[in-house]
């Protein structure tokens, strides 16, 4: 299984779970071959002191409770950066990217993209090399 991971970010972190990430250590990050870590993440709420805003509980470790800073790092006055909390998923196929030609407007706007530069192709407008990502698509039975 390939796992694709980013920070932890107390902004986010709500938005990012309901998108599919799960927290994990940072560990994890550096010792891919061991998979990700199940743990539980708390937050303590708005009352709860900075340094130990947020609780983790290592599934792995018996339920073992680490507490995190408000930036998911734990204790980094003594720097065990290797519990930081960090979030991830499985990583799904990587779109195709493709060389083109997109053709834009003397306002700015892309008229149209075209994987090969083409003479004329449209008036009055500036062809500019880009990159087209291409996305596959699954489709559902009618």
């Amino acid at each position: 299984m390939k796992y694709e991971f980013k920070p932890f970010s107390y902004a986010s972190y709500p938005d990012d779970l309901s998108e599919g990430w799960k927290p994990t250590y940072r560990i994890t990050e550096e010792y891919p071959d061991g998979g990700p870590r199940d743990i539980e993440v708390v937050d303590l709420g708005p009352h709860a002191h900075p340094m130990t805003r947020f609780a983790s509980i290592d599934i792995r470790e018996h339920g073992e409770v680490r507490h995190h800073d408000i930036l998911g790092r734990f204790d980094p006055e003594r720097g065990y950066t290797c519990l930081d909390l960090i979030l991830y998923r499985e990583a799904g196929p990587k779109p195709r990217e493709i060389r083109g030609v997109a053709y834009v407007s003397e306002f700015g706007e892309v008229l149209t993209v075209s994987t090969d530069y083409i003479d004329g192709e449209a008036k009055n407008c500036k062809a500019v090399r880009c990159t087209i990502t291409l996305h596959s698509q699954e489709h559902e039975p009618t």
